[in-house]
């Protein structure tokens, strides 16, 4: 994977999420400059740091490691499963289940 895909969808997901760089500094303990480099596609994170910065946004780390072919917004919009033949039918409960749009 190129970091400069990481670097590029980390920045545009802040910005989609109205996350500042002080925002996921404090909410990810890491350095201001540490993560902007990070953003600049300059430095490549271990896997544990793109977890903690997928958690601060609160989206799915796979978010942040998947080359677009084109700028898009990311809504997280739940459904619900149930089993087939209605709400609370047999032993299935209604889950929700989140997927991206």
């Amino acid at each position: 994977m190129e970091e400069a895909v990481i670097g590029i969808n980390i920045r545009e997901l802040l910005q989609q999420n109205n996350v500042t760089l002080e925002k996921l500094t404090a909410n990810t303990n890491l350095n201001k400059g540490y993560l902007s480099q990070i953003e600049k596609s300059k430095k490549a994170p271990p896997f544990s740091t793109l977890n903690k910065i997928a958690q601060a946004i609160g989206l799915d780390i796979s978010m942040l490691l998947h080359k677009r072919t084109m700028k898009s917004t990311y809504t997280m919009s739940p459904i619900v499963v149930t089993k087939k033949g209605g709400q609370n039918a047999g032993r299935y409960r209604r889950l929700p289940v989140w997927l991206c749009l």
